[in-house]
């Protein structure tokens, strides 16, 4: 049911309800933004992960397991990559970048498929955040 005029559908065909830019981005965009995010990963977690150890050592010193902000960043951002390059690699039909929805939801997913478990898991939670929040800026999403 189209709703009339006030309906989703007319309001989306008169220009007045757009979809996100993301989605109207072409494969060929997707998968250019794809490949930059790609080749500056390496220098992004270096500093996203170097600022998570430096804050949490200097202000909060203590015994922590770093390398479970880096797993965590490293699966955030290869998800996010994923998700994003869906339509332009022929998994879904259509072009455009999609972003993950219901983040909570898939981040307890995938904390619970990762096994991390005890007082430190918030380390993975928060790397695996940071890294979809980080291909997100280097795709320009």
């Amino acid at each position: 049911m189209d709703g009339g005029e006030w309906g989703f559908k007319q309001q989306t065909n008169n220009g007045a309800i757009t979809a996100p830019h993301n989605l109207a981005l072409s494969n060929d965009d997707v998968q250019s933004r794809i490949s930059h995010a790609q080749s500056q990963s390496d220098g992004k977690f270096g500093q996203t992960f170097g600022s998570h150890c430096q804050y949490w050592d200097s202000n909060h010193p203590g015994e922590y397991e770093h390398w479970r902000f880096e797993s965590g960043w490293k699966l955030g951002f290869n998800d996010a990559m994923t998700f994003f390059g869906a339509r332009a690699n022929g998994r879904i039909p259509g072009t455009g970048g999609d972003k993950i929805g219901m983040l909570d939801i898939w981040t307890k997913k995938r904390i619970v498929e990762s096994g991390q478990a005890g007082k430190l898991l918030w380390e993975f939670e928060q790397g695996f955040r940071q890294g979809i929040r980080d291909f997100y800026e280097l795709a320009g999403v």
